[in-house]
């Protein structure tokens, strides 16, 4: 379906007009390795993503609605130079992101094998992220002795716990 968006490269005052969008993103197992040289901070991306997902509304009022699964993604998360593997359902509804249990794996570290769930929301506007609001509980390794290479003055092992009742993230 279209996608109302203004490409020009000068005069332009809204990117996102607001008229109304009807889109369907199908994927049986998109390849994520391509958007690894998109994504700062991320590394060796891989897995796959699964989608049917609808696009309709407008950019400032959307209402999405659909299933996206994350299959295995892993990537080096650059920040703290740490592998992590995550997995999970996200459910579009409306103005949001639903997350729906989503895994992130730490690699196994001298034994540390850390795993921590996540759920809540995302809002999303302009097709970018908004406000979240997500919940996390489980353990999961935040520095290793290879985090010395992006913060020399902090490092070593750091595992954090969070207990059942979860740790509650909200920002923007």
């Amino acid at each position: 379906g279209p996608l109302p968006i203004n490409l020009g490269l000068s005069g332009v005052e809204e990117r996102f007009p607001d008229q109304e969008q009807h889109i369907q993103v199908v994927s049986n197992g998109f390849d994520v390795s391509v958007l690894d040289p998109l994504i700062r901070d991320v590394d060796e991306l891989s897995g796959t993503i699964r989608s049917n997902v609808l696009l309709a509304g407008t950019t400032q009022n959307p209402r999405y609605s659909g299933a996206i699964t994350l299959n295995k993604i892993q990537f080096l998360f650059g920040p703290n130079n740490i592998a992590y593997t995550v997995s999970g359902d996200l459910i579009p509804a409306q103005d949001k992101i639903l997350v729906n249990d989503l895994t992130v794996r730490n690699v196994p570290y001298r034994g540390k094998v850390g795993e921590a769930h996540f759920n809540g929301s995302v809002l999303m506007k302009n097709f970018q992220l908004g406000d979240f609001d997500l919940r996390a509980s489980g353990q999961l390794l935040l520095m290793t002795e290879a985090t010395r290479k992006q913060i020399p003055a902090m490092y070593g092992t750091l595992f954090t716990a969070i207990g059942v009742d979860g740790l509650r993230i909200t920002g923007t």
